[in-house]
């Protein structure tokens, strides 16, 4: 039923019996977990399943049916109902939407802030963070609300806070 939904997913078997081991082979299942479960045999699913590889490829459809790699989108803008996205090493793409929709798209990932009305950008891009503006890998600086600074900050903190835990395996 799973691969119905969506023949990509990961799927990984928890059991306490080898009784499921064939059909996990039968839906092409990555990983199979013996009960009882212990914090090295998840660590090992993970690096079988190599997350960070599939967080650097994970996508989002657009609402011109488009889709976006997330880590490859610099930052968005808006104008005119139109919104830009700055993607890394490829031309901006434009689309007729609204800021509210480019947020409720990107803003759940986690990475993505909006420190400034009508502008998105990924902390993935960002090479400095200062009261009053973001400076991004490719050279581009965006300015940061003087209301929205303490904001900006504190979510960029807990990302780059949840990047070296990421780094340091915890």
């Amino acid at each position: 039923e799973i691969r119905k939904e969506d023949a990509q997913v990961m799927i990984a078997f928890c059991t306490s019996s080898n009784d499921y081991a064939s059909e996990s082979y039968d839906v092409g299942a990555r990983h199979y977990l013996r009960k009882p479960i212990t914090k090295e045999s998840i660590s090992k699913m993970f690096k079988r399943l190599d997350l960070d590889a599939i967080e650097k490829r994970r996508t989002v459809k657009l609402p011109d049916g488009n889709s976006v790699i997330l880590r490859d989108v610099l930052y968005t803008d808006y104008e005119n109902h139109v919104i830009t996205l700055h993607i890394k090493n490829r031309p901006p793409h434009r689309l007729r939407t609204s800021q509210t929709e480019i947020e409720a798209l990107l803003l759940p990932c986690g990475f993505f802030c909006t420190p400034y009305k009508g502008i998105t950008v990924n902390f993935y891009a960002v090479k400095e963070l200062s009261d009053s503006e973001i400076v991004l890998s490719d050279g581009t600086v965006l300015p940061v609300t003087r209301r929205k600074t303490k904001e900006v900050k504190e979510a960029y903190k807990k990302f780059k806070f949840e990047q070296m835990r990421k780094e340091v395996g915890g």
